[in-house]
């Protein structure tokens, strides 16, 4: 028998607060500013939500404290379908808390997150089973040492079948803490992300993480829609031009998206012309969790702009 597809997520729990400005200033002014909303996010919880909104199984694990701010992530999860089994719960703990102020007049915003911190999490045989039984670990190279102590269980779940896939966003100061980029079987990467990545290693990256493990990396492109590179051919996938509101979370709709048509058996053509749409549809909505919707209302947002899947 088949075994049942899903996403197994790790790290990144952030509570985001949004502010309105009407324009950005400089240092040393001052403007005023008008909030918006409390709202669950991070990279690897917008992209589990987004998942969940299409109707996929995705579990999610991560330290969340015992505290009010613990109870308001475990309660938007749950109300997102996210499984949060495999959560663990901590004395010693701390969420990264967001500030994000979103501009007006340019629909982009700046994000100010405080520091996370707790105890790295030994996985449970329960845990280590639902990761080795997953059909993607999705995660970001700097949770390791964070939020797991050590990639003996990513090594393991890798070696049972299950595709690694690293949101490469990072700043690439220097070549430390990139271990889950050469074992990843699928990297997804910002465009800026990508130029500081070839500058630290003095290489192309898709040619370099290709000649690794990888057997697929994109880089996305905001507006301009995205790169796949595989060891067999090189495309674009041209984005979906729409006055944006809020970009936050673009990247990780875009994520949940893309894996959303790969457990669904969709080509990478497919599936990156189906993110670059509902990461589009996403920029056209206040707040990070803009990208949850059916699948329906996304096809429907493509087919409305006039691209064809």
């Amino acid at each position: 028998m088949e075994r049942q597809k899903y996403v197994f997520a790790m790290g990144g729990t952030t509570i985001d607060n949004y502010y309105m400005v009407d324009n950005w200033i400089q240092l040393g002014d001052k403007i005023s500013c008008q909030f918006v909303e409390r709202i669950l996010g991070g990279p690897q919880l917008n992209m589990s939500s987004v998942l969940a909104g299409y109707g996929d199984k995705v579990y999610f694990m991560d330290a969340i404290p015992r505290n009010a701010d613990g109870e308001f992530v475990m309660q938007s999860l749950a109300e997102r379908g996210v499984d949060t089994s495999c959560v663990v719960r901590q004395e010693n703990c701390k969420n990264s808390e967001g500030i994000l102020f979103v501009s007006k007049r340019e629909g982009d915003r700046a994000i100010f997150l405080e520091q996370s911190y707790c105890d790295p999490i030994e996985p449970s045989g329960q845990m280590l089973e639902r990761i080795e039984n997953a059909t993607y670990f999705y995660t970001m190279n700097r949770y390791i040492g964070d939020v797991l102590r050590s990639t003996d269980c990513i090594k393991r779940a890798r070696a049972a079948g299950c595709k690694l896939v690293i949101d490469g966003e990072g700043h690439y100061e220097d070549q430390s803490n990139l271990e889950l980029l050469h074992m990843a079987d699928i990297v997804l990467i910002n465009d800026t992300s990508y130029g500081r990545l070839k500058a630290c290693i003095g290489a192309d990256p898709a040619a370099s993480l290709l000649a690794d493990a990888a057997q697929v990396v994109v880089m996305t492109k905001g507006p301009d829609g995205c790169e796949v590179f595989t060891r067999e051919e090189h495309f674009a996938a041209p984005g979906i031009p729409v006055k944006a509101i809020d970009t936050t979370g673009a990247g990780d709709t875009f994520a949940a998206s893309f894996l959303h048509c790969l457990l669904q058996g969709k080509d990478l053509r497919y599936a990156a012309t189906f993110a670059n749409g509902a990461a589009a549809r996403l920029c056209t909505i206040l707040g990070g969790g803009g990208g949850i919707a059916p699948e329906e209302e996304v096809l429907a947002f493509i087919r409305d702009h006039g691209v064809a899947l």
